[in-house]
């Protein structure tokens, strides 16, 4: 319903005689600024961000709604000090179709209905564009190995950050995150939250592994701290030895200079990770598990729950009891795939049996005989699936999930003997 109330704005504002679209960037950009810092400081994390924010500079970046054909959901332009929203997602959101920026523009800033909405719910790629605009004004040009290349550990900030305000935001909004795993919500933005969310709880190394794929593997211009500053470091200890043989002590103290500045931002980002590990880590993980686990319950979202049991109990996390919620759970999955499985697609019949698996496996119980067959379909034709889009597949990780699936698919398939 809210949606199409939002168009009918986007039709009604964008007709009127107003001037070009463009004149409302400033106007926009400030309302913007201004409403995204309200709804992120509703959080810890977001306080604390902000915080450290205007340490650094009383000035926020300036935010654009650009078209770009690339699949990025937003982007951080340090040169210029600009945050842009990609407007071709901005129209799938909304629902709409052949919207010019100027026509966006103008909407976003007209109606605060629109605006608000909007903000609502792409608040966390926000705060990931504002980490790395931070990251400028605190290092500069500092931030790169040269030109070109920009050093991962920002982007491990980034998503740390942003991810950990999303469980914040979560956990003081639970009937949002109800509705997201009941299905009864969903929007692009929110989805890309919520599985960097669930990467980051559920396997804090894989996420991290993730995030390097994709910016190492997949694209150029990323490199590493830690292995730029030994670098540094060897080329340093290399011309200490040559300068001092031709006298060049100049060329000495600029290596030092950059030695030191990798090796700050290295000692920074460590600081960082120590933090984060001692003041949320422990704590943010069994918090959003229990929120998992509680909400896809009552929503009797099993891949979810499973999945999360299976965290819980690997970990040895004792804070909660889920022995009774996880035989309640078994049981209604079984009546459920028994009489119901024309519901759901193979595949996603398949990721839950998956989900189910591995949590029977920890605690070396059997598979249940009568759910074999159907397990086993549904195994081989999602593994038949994944096959074919290998060879489609652009991206590395999406990949790499492809390959672990159909290769745990293949080695679980059985005669039920």
């Amino acid at each position: 319903m809210m949606k199409i109330i939002i168009k009918m704005f986007f039709i009604l504002l964008s007709i009127l005689p107003y001037a070009h679209g463009y004149e409302y960037e400033n106007e926009l950009s400030k309302k913007l600024n201004s409403e995204y810092k309200k709804i992120i400081s509703k959080t810890q994390s977001g306080k604390e961000f902000y915080k450290r924010y205007d340490l650094v500079s009383s000035r926020y970046p300036k935010i654009l709604l650009r078209y770009s054909d690339n699949n990025w959901l937003g982007w951080y332009e340090p040169e210029k000090e600009r945050i842009y929203l990609n407007t071709k997602y901005i129209m799938i959101f909304f629902g709409i179709k052949d919207y010019r920026d100027e026509k966006i523009i103008k909407v976003m800033a007209l109606s605060e209905k629109v605006r608000k909405e909007f903000v609502r719910y792409s608040d966390s790629l926000f705060l990931h564009e504002m980490v790395h605009s931070l990251q400028y004004k605190a290092y500069k040009e500092a931030r790169y190995k040269n030109e070109h290349e920009l050093f991962i550990e920002f982007e491990y900030e980034a998503y740390f950050i942003s991810d950990m305000y999303f469980y914040e935001k979560m956990e003081n909004n639970k009937k949002l995150f109800y509705d997201i795993i009941s299905n009864k919500y969903n929007d692009l933005y929110t989805s890309y939250s919520m599985g960097g969310v669930l990467n980051l709880i559920y396997d804090i190394d894989e996420y991290r592994d993730n995030i390097k794929k994709r910016y190492i593997d997949e694209k150029s211009g990323y490199v590493s701290l830690t292995d730029e500053e030994e670098k540094k470091k060897a080329i340093l200890e290399e011309k200490k030895i040559l300068s001092y043989a031709v006298g060049d002590i100049k060329s000495l103290e600029i290596n030092q200079k950059d030695y030191e500045l990798i090796k700050k931002q290295e000692e920074n980002y460590k600081r960082f990770i120590d933090d984060f590990y001692k003041k949320y880590w422990s704590k943010t993980k069994k918090g959003f598990l229990k929120l998992i686990i509680e909400a896809s319950y009552r929503a009797r979202n099993y891949y979810l729950f499973f999945n999360s049991a299976y965290s819980i109990k690997k970990d040895n996390i004792t804070d909660f009891d889920i022995e009774e919620k996880i035989s309640v759970m078994e049981k209604d999955f079984k009546e459920e795939i028994l009489s119901n499985r024309n519901r759901y697609t193979t595949e996603d019949i398949a990721l839950m049996f998956k989900s189910f698996e591995k949590l029977l496996d920890l605690e070396k119980r059997n598979f249940p005989n009568e759910l074999i067959e159907i397990r086993n379909d549904s195994y081989m034709d999602t593994a038949k699936k994944y096959s074919s889009l290998l060879s489609l597949e652009k991206s590395e990780i999406k990949k790499n999930e492809y390959r672990k699936d159909i290769e745990y698919f293949l080695s679980k398939i059985t005669d039920g003997q």
